[in-house]
């Protein structure tokens, strides 16, 4: 018999993974998580009510005035865990989303049992239990650094302009495209002239174009 207990929360647990993956597709058919966690939970709501009364349960409702406010409170956790898997399954993935769930779980039971909260019977700590607490925390570790995306290598991109850029092409400058070679040839006789008009009338001038009316006044000149 406690052979089928295990079984059946391991069932539930899986139903658990499959419902939030069907929420989502409730959510992307509805446009609004709050409105697919609505649907749900009347879909829910409407069961249990007919499962009550094939029972006869149904009257049970009737001792509502007399439960304390807080015995209510657990009702709250369904739609927050329902709407947290509708948010949180495509942006963390089916197995962290539920991993973490589990995690949570998990540690808040061992809270529950160690210290008998909310009427649950204390549980002294042993051993296997928290070597399983342990590996239950590095479980999730490990899959969470394993989906974390791995960063790709920057793109080698030009080398920059300036002394750094010219030094890793070999110590040349870069050649201009074909279309435009003549243009450049014009701009660096210009540039050579005006060096020579900014030194006049030191005799000095060096011009790599002898042939530019600036240098061949300094020629002159000397």
């Amino acid at each position: 018999m406690h052979a089928l207990f295990l079984a059946s929360a391991l069932l539930v647990g899986c139903l658990l993974a499959v419902q939030a993956s069907v929420n989502l597709q409730l959510n992307k058919a509805v446009g609004t998580p709050y409105g697919a966690s609505t649907l749900q939970l009347g879909v829910a709501t409407a069961l249990l009510a007919l499962l009550a009364v094939a029972v006869g349960a149904i009257g049970a409702v009737r001792f509502i005035p007399g439960v304390p406010f807080w015995h209510l409170l657990g009702g709250l956790a369904s739609p927050l865990y329902i709407t947290s898997g509708i948010l949180l399954f495509p942006r963390l993935g089916a197995l962290a989303a539920a991993g973490l769930f589990v995690t949570g779980q998990m540690f808040a039971s061992l809270g529950l049992d160690l210290f008998g909260l909310f009427g649950i019977t204390r549980k002294p700590l042993s051993v296997g239990i928290a070597l399983g607490a342990l590996a239950v925390l590095a479980g999730i570790t490990v899959i969470i650094r394993g989906q974390r995306p791995a960063q790709s290598p920057p793109a080698a991109g030009p080398a920059p302009g300036g002394a750094a850029g010219t030094a890793a092409r070999g110590g040349r400058p870069p050649s201009p495209p074909r279309r435009l070679r003549p243009y450049a040839a014009a701009g660096a006789s210009a540039r050579a002239a005006g060096s020579c008009w900014a030194s006049w009338p030191v005799r000095s001038c060096r011009c790599r174009e002898r042939s530019t009316p600036s240098c061949a006044r300094t020629s002159t000149s000397r």
